[in-house]
């Protein structure tokens, strides 16, 4: 479906969704903390709208079951290879463009620099920049600013192509230079730039992926590509916490030399797809 409304729409559609209830979620957590004074009350009734989620699935499945189309990439069938076999190939994306691997390393290299929110959030407000009451708000503008590059970054990707990915490691890099100021709208910039990188990476760069496999090894790329992602985040996150408290100006040369690398491989990877190296 996203081919006919274009990949970058598509991913960035889904994402900004996702993004609404990121918004509202907070906001709701912060409200509920403020008039109780304890926040198990707020956790408790966000228990509400997963619920109805789940119901909201379970009836969709009933009454709309998916039925998928083969896209016009999509290659003869071939006699079906053993468990073994798949589970070899699954597991080191074996088979899939070289073009792909290079790109799955960049945004390894680029979650490895984004730093997760409650990395952020206790720094700031270990410096008394924030009140921790008011962190469920700052949360919420990083998922509205998540949102709306998520539909910007994707209507461009649309138009001009996978050159847009580029800006993602530049402001991977500048995060830190926001978070770790001590005035505090440095550090309201610095969140909303890492609003902007983290909606660019959860959606747009994602469409980038349908682009460089071909159709019937999608389901296994992007199995890999979330490993590979995850692994990136893991390794950023202990790096982040082994030096957030006494090392922020070694937290921020570590995560600009990440996000050089990061896009090196970016740039290698549009020129390889471009060639058809990649395939």
């Amino acid at each position: 479906m996203a081919t006919s409304t274009g990949r970058g729409k598509g991913f960035a559609v889904h994402k900004a969704l996702d993004q609404i209830g990121a918004f509202s979620g907070p906001l709701l957590l912060a409200g509920i903390a403020a008039v109780t004074g304890v926040l198990w009350a707020g956790f408790a009734v966000l228990a509400l709208p997963g619920a109805l989620a789940l119901l909201l699935l379970a009836q969709l499945r009933r009454r709309a079951p998916i039925v998928t189309e083969p896209e016009d990439d999509d290659a003869p069938s071939s006699p079906a290879p053993s468990l073994l076999k798949v589970l070899g190939r699954a597991t080191v994306g074996s088979g899939l463009p070289r073009a792909y691997h290079l790109f799955a390393l960049s945004t390894a290299l680029m979650n490895a620099g984004l730093m997760t929110f409650g990395v952020m959030s206790f720094r700031f407000v270990q410096q008394g920049l924030v009140a921790p009451a008011a962190v469920p708000l700052v949360y919420a503008l990083a998922m509205a600013v998540e949102a709306l590059a998520a539909l910007g970054t994707g209507h461009l990707f649309d138009r001009r192509g996978e050159r847009v990915l580029l800006i993602v490691p530049v402001l991977v890099a500048i995060v830190p230079f926001g978070v770790f100021a001590t005035e505090p709208w440095l550090v309201l910039a610095g969140v909303v730039v890492w609003g902007v990188a983290t909606g660019i990476q959860d959606s747009t760069v994602k469409a980038y992926v349908a682009d460089l496999v071909p159709t019937p090894r999608r389901a296994t790329a992007y199995g890999v590509f979330a490993a590979i992602q995850g692994l990136g985040a893991l390794a950023g996150g202990a790096l982040a916490g082994a030096l957030v408290e006494h090392h922020t100006g070694a937290l921020a040369i570590g995560i600009a030399l990440l996000q050089i690398l990061s896009l090196l491989l970016l740039l290698r990877t549009t020129r390889t797809a471009a060639t058809g190296l990649g395939r």
